[in-house]
């Protein structure tokens, strides 16, 4: 008898096809939803709708239906009722075939505001100082340490080194599975657990207090980033720690001594669901307790979504064709008819509001342009609001009535707004009124804040640029391309940042614009910009607006004539 309820239990999980369904899909996925790497990849939900858990064991998900297997499910149980995230990263991970996390959660032991020892650099420090057998007497006082940016609690003296160290307790090293230090630091750093060194940045062999930095580099989080993550593996902790004292130890080396950072934590993966230390920082990058799963593709907007039994017959798609930043594709409820959701919610209840599509696109009729004077500007469409400040508008912007009179150089965007909808996407134009040129000209525009330095809170991605490859912020800015004839050749929105290094300290920077559907562009560009060089350019995925560099004082000319030189 027990052998029959177990066969029937099996035949009906791996034939309750109606009962695993998409439930969810996100194809941009711009800073909400983090995988255990710390990357925001596009992402796809599955949801068990039916009574009884089942084994995905040879489902697919595919972003092209007419390949039905391309990323298969290892032996994978989802429980009934329960919701299942793959992220669309292309890392290709079938996390249940991977080893299982031993740890349960993350607490920090040691914070940068603590009290800490601290020596500044004048003298050399005792051979032990990093050690648990230091008995010197150092002052004591909160970090982080430095001077010159705004970010220290405990002011030092200028000069090529200074040190600090704090002592933690361990009451049970078998629990402590891994540990993260975060550092951030203005030039270069080496740091020590029990005297034994974790890692070092901007600094080789043997070091002294009046050592230099090899390389410089600026504090992180009073720009707006994240500090230096550093990782130490289960193997190299279990060496390290010891149960009962433990110290932390620290040497900051300047480059030069205009300004200097020292800011330290420590978190440590627990195994168990002891409460040993403290809650982490919000900033915290939290790897998680198990890895997630990831498909070989990556999801891009307009592509259909397919799962296949193992069989290879398709139980579930959906398009996502047509899907602005930020909103999903769901079933609204969990399990229900496909929606339009305008707040995402993997591996939880969908949200409540349905909404059947997106408000019929505005246009603007009166072509954007050079004008002399002034231009009364007019747009078609139901119920219309429209911004001249470079945010996208919504409900409380303002309401057109008729033609706009514009006697100033203005972006205009305009959207649509129908009950049971979202927003239309925006129609933009920008009007240039009194603008002499016979140069092309390229038209930036993005919401207040996001550009410029207006006050507390903005991400003045224009202002804020420090001449880190890969770390000034990025925005979603509007980028509109003027030819010689003043005739508009593409407008769409782009992913920008500030681009070079010595001359982002210009008052003239250069900026990148690149076509990515997390910041709402629609396509590449179907315009070649660079037709004078490159022909046959049949379109182009972005481009760049420069300051001509280090020739920025002279004839800005060099770059150019020294490529157009070189033209076969």
């Amino acid at each position: 008898m027990k052998k029959i309820i177990y066969l029937i239990l099996i035949f009906i999980s791996q034939n309750g096809i109606a009962q695993i369904k998409i439930n969810e899909a996100a194809s941009t996925n711009k800073n909400f939803y983090q995988d255990e790497d710390g990357d925001y990849s596009d992402w796809i939900e599955l949801y068990n709708a039916g009574a009884l858990p089942v084994n995905l064991s040879g489902y697919s998900l595919t972003d092209n239906l007419s390949i039905w297997n391309q990323w298969v499910f290892s032996d994978t149980v989802l429980p009934a009722n329960s919701r299942l995230v793959v992220f669309a990263s292309g890392k290709n991970r079938n996390c249940l075939s991977c080893p299982i996390s031993p740890i349960n959660h993350w607490e920090t032991a040691i914070f940068d505001d603590d009290i800490w020892q601290y020596k500044n650099g004048t003298s050399e420090p005792p051979s032990d100082w990093n050690d648990l057998g230091f008995t010197a007497i150092w002052s004591n006082g909160p970090g982080g340490f430095g001077y010159g940016d705004g970010d220290d609690n405990t002011i030092l003296s200028a000069g090529a080194s200074y040190y600090y160290r704090k002592t933690f307790n361990v009451e049970d090293k078998t629990k402590i599975i891994k540990a993260i230090i975060n550092m951030d630091y203005d030039d270069a750093f080496v740091v020590y657990i029990n005297g034994v060194e974790i890692s070092r940045i901007n600094l080789t062999g043997s070091l002294s207090h009046n050592t230099y930095a090899n390389y410089w580099h600026e504090a992180s989080i009073y720009l707006g980033y994240r500090p230096k993550e550093i990782d130490i593996d289960s193997a190299t902790l279990a060496d390290i720690l010891v149960n009962g004292e433990n110290v932390l130890a620290v040497e900051i080396h300047q480059y030069n001594t205009d300004d200097a950072t020292g800011r330290t934590w420590l978190h440590f993966g627990i195994s168990t669901p002891d409460v040993l230390y403290f809650d982490n920082p919000d900033w915290f990058n939290n790897p998680g307790t198990a890895s997630n799963f990831h498909s070989n593709f990556k999801l891009n907007n307009g592509e259909t979504i397919g799962l296949f039994n193992p069989s290879g017959v398709l139980i579930d798609s959906i398009s996502m064709q047509n899907v602005l930043v930020e909103n999903t594709r769901a079933r609204i409820p969990d399990g229900g008819p496909w929606c339009i959701a305008q707040t995402a919610t993997p591996g939880g209840t969908n949200a409540v509001i349905c909404f059947n599509g997106y408000a019929n696109k505005p246009v603007i009729i009166t072509a954007p342009g050079f004008y002399t004077g002034s231009v009364n500007v007019e747009i078609s469409g139901t119920n219309i609001h429209y911004s001249i400040d470079g945010s996208v508008p919504d409900m409380a912007s303002t309401l057109y009535t008729g033609p706009i009179t514009v006697t100033s150089t203005t972006v205009i965007k305009a959207v649509s707004i129908e009950a049971d909808k979202l927003p239309s996407a925006a129609a933009i134009g920008t009007f240039l009124i009194d603008e002499p040129t016979t140069l092309p000209v390229v038209s930036v525009s993005a919401a207040p804040c996001d550009l410029f330095n207006e006050g507390i809170g903005c991400v003045a991605a224009y202002d804020n640029a420090e001449g880190w490859f890969n770390k000034n912020p990025k925005i979603t800015a509007t980028a509109e391309y003027f030819d010689l004839d003043g005739v508009q050749q593409f407008v769409d929105d782009f992913k920008f940042e500030v681009v070079g290094n010595y001359s982002i300290s210009l008052p003239q920077k250069s900026m990148r614009f690149v076509s990515d559907e997390d910041y709402g562009s629609n396509s590449e560009i179907n315009y070649n910009l660079f037709n004078h060089d490159k022909p046959r350019l049949d379109m182009v995925h972005g481009f760049r607006v420069r300051n001509a560099d280090q020739d920025y004082y002279n004839s800005r000319m060099k770059d150019i004539t020294i490529n157009r030189i070189g033209l076969p």
